[in-house]
C-alpha cells in the first residue's frame, strides 16, 4: 500500500469475525452513513465505492468508504450485516487526500469484497465470535513517513524515477527510528564518496524527524540512506508500481 495516500491504516478482523450463523444482508448507504458517523465527523461516501460481483446481490455495496476532508480521516463500513461493521479506517496525506485510491489498496478491498461476494453467494457461513474486551493501546511511533521524497531518495530508478521504498523497508525503518537503533551502519552499505550520510559510518538519527516536512536537508538525505540500506537488508523487489 502506498502511504503517500495513507499514513496509517488499522484493519479489523472482519473478513470471518461476525454474529451468528446466518446468511448475509446487505447494508444500505444510509445505515452505513450512520455506521460511519459514530467514527468520523460529517462522513462523505466516496463516489469510487464499487457493488460486489456477487451473482443476485443486486449491486449492492460490499462496503462504504467514508472521507472527511476536514481532518483527512476515512472509515471503511462493512456493506454486510453480518459482518464487523468496521473493515479498516486510517489518516490520509494531506498533500495526497484527493489522489486516486493506489492500486495496492484497491486490491486489498477487492479481497474483501470477495468474501462479501461468497456469503451472499451462500458459499460462506458465518460463524460465532466473541471478542474479549480489550484496554486500548495507543500508538508508539510518532513518526509518519511515506515510501516516496525524500524517503526514496536512494532507490532504484530505471525510467528516472525513484521507486517507492516498499512496504517492508518502510515500517522497518521506523520500528529503527524510534528505537534510533543501530548506531552502525553495516560495513558493506558504507559508500566511499557520495553525500556524508552515504558515507557516514553511524546512521544519522539526530537529525531525523517525524515528519518530512520538519527536515532539514541533511535530515531527507540521511533517512532516503537509511531507507535504502533497509531495502537492501530486507532484497526489497523495487517496481515503480509498488516494491
Amino acid at each position: 500500500m502506498k502511504p503517500n495516500y495513507i499514513l496509517k491504516m488499522s484493519l479489523v478482523a472482519a473478513y470471518c469475525a461476525a454474529t451468528s450463523f446466518v446468511w448475509g444482508e446487505p447494508v444500505d448507504k444510509n445505515t452505513a452513513q450512520v455506521i460511519a458517523s459514530k467514527y468520523l465527523a460529517n462522513p462523505e461516501l466516496r463516489p469510487t465505492t464499487p457493488p460486489t460481483r456477487a451473482t443476485g446481490a443486486n449491486k449492492q455495496p460490499a462496503y462504504y468508504l467514508f472521507t472527511n476532508a476536514n481532518d483527512n480521516q476515512f472509515v471503511i463500513i462493512s456493506g454486510e450485516s453480518q459482518l464487523n461493521e468496521l473493515v479498516g479506517y486510517g489518516t490520509m496525506s494531506t498533500s495526497h487526500a484527493k489522489n486516486s485510491i493506489p492500486e495496492e489498496f484497491k486490491a486489498m478491498l477487492q479481497r474483501y469484497e470477495s468474501v462479501v461476494s461468497a456469503v451472499r453467494a451462500k458459499k460462506a457461513q458465518i460463524p460465532t465470535v466473541k471478542l474479549p474486551q480489550k484496554r486500548e493501546v495507543l500508538p508508539l511511533l510518532t513518526c509518519h513517513w511515506e515510501q516516496n521524497y525524500p524517503f526514496n531518495l536512494y532507490t532504484p530508478a530505471p525510467d528516472g524515477v525513484n521507486t517507492p521504498t516498499g512496504c517492508v523497508a518502510t515500517a522497518t525503518a521506523q520500528l529503527m527510528y524510534y528505537h534510533k537503533w543501530p548506531k552502525v551502519r553495516p560495513a558493506t552499505y558504507i559508500n566511499s564518496e557520495g553525500s556524508e550520510a552515504q558515507k557516514s559510518v553511524d546512521y544519522l538519527w539526530k537529525d531525523m524527524r517525524d515528519r518530512a516536512k520538519d527536515m532539514s536537508m541533511r535530515g531527507r538525505d540521511a533517512v532516503g540512506v537509511l531507507m535504502r540500506d533497509v531495502g537492501k537488508a530486507v532484497r526489497m523487489h523495487y517496481y515503480y508500481k509498488g516494491s
